[in-house]
């Protein structure tokens, strides 16, 4: 997709494109791929890749541009080739290189070369690639001689080359069935598996591993656990499925989550007789609609997350028996549903999210969902009626981009509870101070809502985490009323150059800012708390060293466009790279920063994230006392 459809699909026309054909664009990277393998290289110097370039058009008349207009192109519009450092080349991702290198090894019949590097981890990724690539007796050599290196290794590396032999296992086609055998002998050193990389190879053996896999989960390790009933999962059958019951009251947060992934792969109601224990109550997380079917036959459910995406019929809601177990309910790109009736009957819920689902364009069922605390409609059709929000005052957390009927003013008043809320698209808002003056409000989404020419009030909430996306603002000094700010992210003001009310936010601990008119970076100092700053297409910037007087600065990422020299992000990434404790980041063009971590003190316990019952007690078990 990326040589043959990338430009057809970000509508550039063809005529932009030079003349090379797809094969041909092939067998250039693949050169690369293999030169920059075999020579160990992360990256190469302009020139040294155009002679390799120009050495690979020798050898196709048919092409008439020069090498040159060929490089340039590839690095412009393949997707495969960068150029992140000032006449610096290298692959976008190292994947590419990987699985471009191994399709010329074994077009040029150098399984040697992969033989003689097996132990080697920069080869591993090759040769699991090259045996899919190879034909039989090729991937039967490769295979046996990584066994033998193998049967003569001290055992961390032993056990290493039999993981890796195992893993071509998951490409290779066909394969001798005594070789087969020798391998499948091999696995019992991966038994139990460690993580979810090896369940997915042992699994690609087939039925003989399940005999094979420990029938007590008491005695692994969570993660061995876990990693063991999604090997099962992933095979299927009645033996699985009998290794599967033998874990059903293994409560353990990841040993539970591989338990809900490998509900699809067995009959639903059979599966939940048989492998959720009485020990419960059990939280669920079902996002395969097949499933449903079996919810009922659960002995004890505490609360249920249902996520599904594309065209489930709302039908598949009416399989639930007890609606008072389903606390969420997220619907994504669905074209079937038109009406919310079906929501009516599920009073309990707490979170509901409607992305993409464009036929549904009345909302007053919402009005029956007492209990909600997060409600998101983004991407749907209709207006929804300020009286059926209003009738949700429970509300934690609300995301529209759909039109609402009736005034805007003071709407953040009508939910006490609110801490967030996210608009996009036009609304009937010329200032954020009309929203009203929730102290409680602490994070605050404004996209597209191009009627917004000022920032006003921002003091009036408890603001931490602050984004904007306004074309049509004409100032951005309101936002220093927000003292409380711990992160903000500003895209699209490249027609605003002044960001001194920065200086107001003493607080600030992430800074986004994405194609501004930003003109110095010096502005940035009075935020002496600043973790992490990111700078994206922001062109005008000069003298990024005065980065280097953040004192808590610890990440910065970066896109310097088309103005920038690379080789003053490079003076200022090795200079803070010299301090230890920062991550510095060169993005590629069109991507975007990552918004605050996670991890981050703040970011957990003051900003709401809605998730499912599974993926809460995945990041906080020390907070569900009935998992214990």
């Amino acid at each position: 997709m990326l040589l043959d459809r990338r430009d057809a699909e970000r509508n550039i026309p063809s005529s932009s494109a030079i003349s090379l054909r797809f094969d041909d664009k092939v067998a250039i990277l693949s050169d690369l791929a293999y030169w920059f393998t075999v020579n160990e290289l992360s990256d190469a110097e302009r020139g040294r890749v155009l002679d390799k370039v120009q050495r690979s058009v020798d050898h196709m008349p048919h092409v008439s541009e020069s090498a040159d207009a060929i490089l340039t192109f590839l690095l412009e519009r393949s997707g495969m080739l960068r150029e992140p450092v000032n006449q610096r080349v290298d692959f976008i991702h190292k994947t590419f290189q990987e699985y471009l290198a191994a399709s010329r090894i074994v077009q040029e019949g150098s399984i040697e070369l992969l033989i003689n590097n097996a132990e080697r981890d920069a080869y591993s990724e090759i040769i699991v690639m090259a045996s899919g690539f190879a034909r039989q007796r090729e991937a039967e050599v490769l295979l046996t001689s990584i066994l033998d290196a193998a049967d003569q290794a001290e055992r961390p590396k032993a056990a290493k080359l039999n993981f890796l032999a195992a893993s071509c296992t998951e490409v290779v086609t066909r394969i001798d069935p005594e070789l087969r055998q020798r391998i499948l002998a091999r696995m019992e050193t991966l038994i139990p598996p460690a993580d979810q990389a090896t369940a997915r190879i042992l699994a690609s053996v087939g039925e003989e591993i399940v005999t094979m896999l420990p029938i007590e989960s008491g005695k692994l390790t969570e993660a061995e656990a876990a990693a063991t009933l999604s090997t099962a999962g992933l095979i299927g059958g009645d033996d699985a499925l009998s290794l599967i019951e033998a874990y059903r009251d293994d409560r353990r947060a990841r040993v539970h989550r591989s338990r809900m992934e490998a509900w699809s792969h067995f009959d639903p109601v059979q599966y939940a007789q048989r492998c959720f224990g009485e020990t419960g109550p059990w939280p669920l997380s079902i996002r395969d609609p097949q499933v449903i079917s079996g919810l009922k036959h659960i002995k004890s459910v505490s609360e249920v997350a249902i996520q599904f995406s594309g065209e489930i019929d709302a039908d598949v809601f009416a399989q639930v028996e007890d609606s008072s177990v389903i606390k969420r309910i997220g619907l994504n790109d669905n074209q079937k549903i038109s009406s919310l009736e079906f929501i009516r009957r599920f009073d309990a819920l707490t979170s509901l999210s409607l992305k993409g689902c464009y036929q549904i364009d009345k909302y007053d069922h919402l009005a029956s969902l007492t209990n909600l605390s997060s409600l998101q409609l983004q991407g749907c059709g209709g207006i929804v009626d300020r009286k059926s929000l209003v009738a949700l005052s429970g509300l934690h957390s609300l995301s529209l981009d759909v039109d609402i009927a009736g005034s805007m003013r003071r709407l953040v008043d009508e939910f006490p509870k609110m801490t967030t809320l996210q608009l996009s698209g036009p609304m009937a808002l010329n200032e954020t101070a009309e929203l009203g003056e929730a102290q409680q409000l602490r994070k605050l989404i404004l996209r597209g809502c191009n009627s917004i020419r000022e920032l006003t009030g921002l003091g009036s909430f408890g603001l931490r985490q602050l984004e904007i996306e306004l074309e049509n603002l004409s100032t951005l000094v309101g936002i220093s009323e927000a003292t409380t700010l711990r992160s903000l992210s500003i895209v699209g003001s490249r027609h605003i150059s002044d960001f001194s009310f920065l200086a107001g936010l003493p607080n600030l601990e992430y800074l986004s800012l994405e194609d501004c008119g930003i003109e110095d970076v010096g502005v940035l100092l009075p935020c002496r708390k600043l973790k992490r700053v990111a700078l994206v297409q922001c062109d005008v910037i000069s003298d990024l060293e005065i980065l280097l007087d953040l004192p808590k600065l610890r990440q910065f990422d970066f896109h310097a466009g088309d103005s920038i020299s690379a080789m003053a992000f490079q003076m200022v990434a090795d200079r803070l790279k010299e301090r230890n404790i920062a991550s510095v980041t060169s993005l590629q063009a069109g991507a975007s920063p990552q918004g605050p971590s996670e991890n981050d003190d703040w970011n957990e316990s003051e900003v709401v994230v809605d998730e499912d019952p599974l993926e809460q007690y995945m990041r906080h078990p020390e907070q569900y006392e009935t998992w214990r």
